[in-house]
């Protein structure tokens, strides 16, 4: 007969796996994960806080298990709305981080690109309509000058 008293293992959210699936969530975590751990200032502070929530979650086992079936209601619920975003808005889901940082890097080329256009349209405009015709002018007075001093 078997032990009544045992409680049985609580249900194990599937939402928190398909999130960490994402490929830009995945790389983050694996980053955060990575800095934390290499850095000479946060890696015994991040080992115990990983030892420490480990050991929460062992001691919320009990609770868990008796509220199973909200859990799994719920995670239910977190799945159909992440279907319903996933389908709305797919290349969030499939992106990857190089893709990204592509994208960001070619539309910083671009916009430098463009303000340095700006900028040399600007300076030659400066010199067709201000320099250029103000030297002219001041040519016209120093010859003028220069025959009056004759």
């Amino acid at each position: 007969m078997p032990d009544s008293t045992k409680e049985s293992a609580p249900p194990t959210p599937t939402i928190f796996s398909r999130v960490a699936s994402i490929p830009l969530v995945a790389s983050l975590l694996e980053t955060t994960n990575a800095t934390l751990s290499e850095n000479a200032y946060t890696r015994s502070t991040y080992d115990h806080a990983k030892a420490l929530s480990s050991s929460v979650y062992g001691y919320s086992q009990p609770v868990q298990a008796r509220l199973a079936p909200l859990i799994v209601r719920a995670d239910g619920y977190a799945n159909k709305g992440f279907d319903l975003v996933e389908s709305r808005f797919p290349s969030a889901f499939k992106t990857k981080p190089e893709d990204v940082s592509e994208f960001y890097r070619v539309r910083r080329q671009s916009v430098t690109d463009y303000v340095r256009q700006r900028q040399e349209s600007s300076y030659k405009a400066f010199d067709e309509n201000l320099r250029s015709p103000a030297y002219t002018v001041v040519e016209g007075i120093d010859q003028v000058r220069s025959l009056l001093l004759c």
